[in-house]
């Protein structure tokens, strides 16, 4: 069976952000989770949702925490995906503070389209 299909644009709906109901994972990684799901700050303001992106190199996989607010983001790794987001967990709760980085500005990628002659 094969998984990776092509990818076909959708309209999207979107509605008003929720919390997703994972009881289990916040409580595992409640930092992480947090920085996934607050939609504010505690100021009030509105925040936009961190995101994570996993990937495998070298024989590990490895995952990227988008602070998408200040453009910074900070890596974990581990030889499983829990290894990983108990990486970025352990960063982010240390009192010494995680080792952010800042995001490297990504050129858009052109997009293909039909040959015009």
């Amino acid at each position: 069976m094969k998984f990776v299909k092509r990818i076909v644009d959708a309209a999207s709906g979107a509605g008003p952000t929720r919390r997703p109901p994972d009881a289990d994972f916040e409580t595992l990684r409640p930092a992480l989770f947090e920085y996934l799901t607050a939609t504010t700050w505690e100021d009030g303001t509105e925040r936009k949702t961190s995101t994570v992106t996993f990937f495998s190199d070298d024989g590990c996989w490895k995952c990227s925490l988008n602070e998408r607010e200040s453009g910074h983001c900070l890596f974990g790794t581990g030889s499983t995906l829990d290894q990983c987001l108990d990486t970025l967990e352990s960063l982010l709760e240390s009192e010494a503070g995680a080792p952010w980085r800042k995001s490297r500005q990504q050129s858009p990628t052109p997009q293909k389209g039909p040959k015009k002659s």
